[in-house]
């Protein structure tokens, strides 16, 4: 067990955490937020619902966190916001006890834990509830291997459901899991745990290679893959984008981390934290887009890459006046780059209350329409000017000069913001009997047809002889019709008119 002065101050800095990103519970809900409220109310219908396979994704106990959320805040941002933090500030806490744990020095663990959880550049995560898998995840695998490096008798038995609950949570978490039995203490433990984690492991792999097909590859051939390697791993510390995905660039990086390489391989801690970079690093190169959420797991390694460095056989045999000059230069280095982090997490928390602020019309505009639907009938939005409300936005967080974000437009989305049926959903008491499909907008049964320009909706009594945009559409139909086709599937388009 771990001194509990230190498990205190672990959790004192969870804490500060929630100090930095408070301000997160007033940035509203953006994109994917708003596919995840749509699933909601057919959750609640049939709970088994949390266990399908959208797309590729396969999130049980994610998906259950929101439906918590909903429970306890009504649908409203600023409760799925509070869980995000909290769960970011456990996640930090697991980091500082992780490392000390295993370098035996808790203020450098402490120092590490202060940078993690302030880090600019994992904020996307904790600022953006559809991303909160990835801070779930982590927290189900660092709760594992602190069970794991434990001294409970039953550490694997206790472990290995944690680890699957991180699988069950993202897929990320197969990753670090691999890892875990290297971080056992004893060979009997490491042995155990190797079987155990063998196990989820060939579940996991089976279970993908039946029930998924897609894998959102980007195809570029294994140079430009390889070229990719030092702006994903220095990202999370704030390097990548210094490099120039030249040949330079990546000879530079390959002699660096090599060296690297070899100092930290003789100290425990660090060789697990350069492990653990490159395991994680492994499945986000082949992907088509790189979005910041997938470096939480990730930079976890860093506070341990850190702590394992300054944990190195050699670095007692330095002279005391240079291990204090070290470590208070260290340490003012850690209490300025906090700092800095900090204020730069309000800026990115302003950028997602900008983001959030047409997707919060959209839903206001529309939600009174969607409560007003009848069962059999169908809601019909037609665009009357050409959807620029994406183009706007990514051009305005180019010109406010924080982190790339990804805006994706929606086929299926009003303006390319928010699919109509997850609206209609969403806007709509749970447990009703009736829950919404996309449908084709053409006349088939009583309809409700409204005008988009881009800001409001207003109702009209026929559809305009040409749309500049899409014609969307949504039907009111039973639950179980809604579960037969998965409330995804659309109808047959024909001509709307």
């Amino acid at each position: 067990m771990p001194p509990r002065w230190l498990i205190r101050a672990a959790a004192a800095l969870g804490i500060l955490t929630l100090a930095v990103y408070a301000r997160a519970l007033g940035a509203g809900f953006f994109s994917d937020d708003y596919e995840w409220l749509g699933r909601m109310t057919p959750a609640l219908e049939r709970p088994l619902y949390v266990f399908r396979v959208f797309y590729r994704d396969f999130n049980p106990v994610l998906h259950l966190s929101f439906v918590l959320d909903y429970l306890l805040g009504g649908g409203t941002a600023p409760v799925f916001h509070a869980t995000s933090l909290l769960l970011h500030a456990a996640t930090t806490t697991l980091v500082v006890l992780l490392c000390a744990r295993l370098a035996g020095n808790a203020w450098a663990a402490l120092g590490a834990g202060l940078l993690w959880g302030t880090g600019v550049r994992i904020s996307e995560v904790v600022i953006w509830p559809a991303a909160r898998g990835h801070a779930l995840a982590a927290l189900f695998v660092l709760a594992g291997l602190l069970v794991l490096t434990g001294s409970s008798r039953r550490r694997v038995l206790w472990a290995a459901p944690l680890f699957a609950a991180g699988l069950l949570t993202k897929e990320v978490a197969f990753f670090p899991m691999l890892l875990a039995p290297l971080f056992a203490r004893d060979r009997s433990t490491r042995r155990h745990a190797a079987a155990a984690v063998g196990v989820l492991a060939a579940l996991f792999i089976v279970f993908n290679l039946l029930f998924k097909s897609d894998y959102h590859t980007s195809g570029e051939g294994v140079r430009a893959t390889l070229l990719k390697l030092p702006f994903v791993v220095l990202r999370p510390i704030g390097l990548g984008d210094l490099y120039d995905f030249g040949a330079t660039g990546f000879v530079l990086f390959a002699a660096v981390g090599a060296g690297v390489f070899l100092l930290g391989w003789n100290s425990r801690p660090a060789r697990l934290g350069l492990l653990w970079i490159a395991l994680c690093t492994a499945p986000i190169l082949p992907l088509e887009k790189v979005s910041s959420r997938y470096l939480y797991l990730l930079s976890i390694g860093y506070p341990l890459l850190a702590c394992g460095l300054l944990a190195h056989p050699r670095f007692p045999t330095l002279s005391g006046p240079m291990r204090r000059a070290a470590v208070a230069l260290g340490g003012v280095a850690v209490v300025l780059l906090a700092v800095t982090n900090a204020l730069l997490v309000q800026r990115e928390i302003a950028d997602y209350g900008i983001l959030a602020q047409p997707y919060d019309a959209c839903f206001r505009t529309l939600r009174g329409p969607a409560l007003a639907l009848s069962p059999g009938e169908t809601l019909v939005v037609a665009e009357t000017q050409p959807r620029a409300v994406i183009p706007f936005l990514a051009g305005l967080m180019e010109e406010r000069g924080n982190i790339r974000k990804l805006i994706p437009e929606r086929a299926d989305g009003v303006g390319g913001l928010i699919g109509l049926a997850d609206l209609v959903n969403a806007a709509r008491p749970a447990r009703t009997g009736a829950l919404a499909v996309v449908a084709d907008p053409a006349p088939q049964g009583p309809r409700r047809i409204y005008l988009w320009d881009g800001r409001t909706a207003v109702p009209a009594g026929a559809l305009p002889d040409s749309a500049a945009g899409r014609v969307l559409a949504a039907r009111l139909v039973p639950s179980p019709v809604f579960f037969q086709q998965d409330g995804s599937a659309p109808l047959p388009q024909t001509d709307p008119r």
